[in-house]
């Protein structure tokens, strides 16, 4: 066994076409996006939330947030 993992980010990158870091990084993007805008939209509710809407939007930033 070695120390060294057997795909360094430069082997990674070096075989990835223009367009498909485009959609990773769109990919990125677009969960960041929703994380931000599903929080902006919890903060600004004006009456609190049902418990299970709550779970709901959390779970769509943790996933939103994964993505990017």
């Amino acid at each position: 066994m070695t120390d060294r993992p057997g795909f360094t980010a430069d082997h990674v990158l070096r075989d990835m076409s223009p367009a498909r870091r485009v959609g990773h990084v769109l990919a990125g993007l677009g969960g960041l996006a929703t994380a931000v805008l599903v929080g902006a939209l919890w903060a600004t509710e004006p009456e609190p939330l049902p418990a299970r809407t709550q779970v709901a939007f959390a779970a769509v930033i943790v996933v939103g947030l994964a993505w990017a």
